[in-house]
This record gives C-alpha cells, sequence and structure tokens, in this order.
C-alpha cells in the first residue's frame, strides 16, 4: 500500500483512537498512585530508555509474525505508538530547542 497525504488523512483519526485506548486503558491498570503509573516507577529505577526497549519488543513481534508468515498482530503498532508517546512525554521537558526543530 501506497502511504499518500490522502491515505494518511483517511486513517489518521482511525489511528489516534487506537492510541487513546491504548493510553486510557493502561491507565488504570498500570496505576501506583493517583498521579504515578508503574512506568514511571520503572523508568526511575531503569531510565526513559527502557521505554526504548518496550518499543524494540513490539518491533520484533510484528517482524517474527511477517517472518514465520503469521498474522501480524495490530495492537503491537498501536503500542509502538502508545509507547513513543510517553517517551516523548517523558523527555519532553529536557528537550532544547534544537531538539525540537525551533532553533533559528
Amino acid at each position: 500500500m501506497n502511504t499518500n497525504i490522502e491515505m494518511k488523512k483517511r486513517f489518521i483519526t482511525q489511528f489516534l483512537a487506537e492510541i487513546e485506548k491504548q493510553i486510557v486503558s493502561g491507565g488504570e491498570r498500570y496505576a501506583l498512585t493517583k498521579d504515578m503509573e508503574y512506568t514511571d516507577l520503572v523508568c526511575l529505577v531503569a531510565g526513559n530508555i527502557w521505554i526504548g526497549g518496550n518499543i524494540i519488543k513490539y518491533v520484533g513481534e510484528i517482524k517474527n509474525a511477517i517472518e514465520n508468515n503469521e498474522p501480524v498482530p495490530e495492537q503491537d503498532f498501536f503500542k509502538i505508538a502508545a509507547w513513543a508517546f510517553i517517551w516523548w512525554l517523558k523527555e519532553h521537558e529536557n528537550l532544547t530547542l534544537r531538539d525540537r526543530g525551533e532553533e533559528l
């Protein structure tokens, strides 16, 4: 499938809805306190880079499914996007203007 701008416009709403489901459903399941998830605790111990390892895990699952001619777990794509969002949130306050592409 080609991914032109029209294709992206057509599917972005569905994609974002699936990401929102991932984020919201995990909130209660992984709550440590009302303001903190277990992910936050893991990141305090292991660092935010741990999230990258989680993303790699889902990439590996997709890769293995493709190589074994098995169905690709669609939810893994949404989990990757949700983890990328969480990682961005955790790093956001530390990003410089250059990191954000705002440097003149």
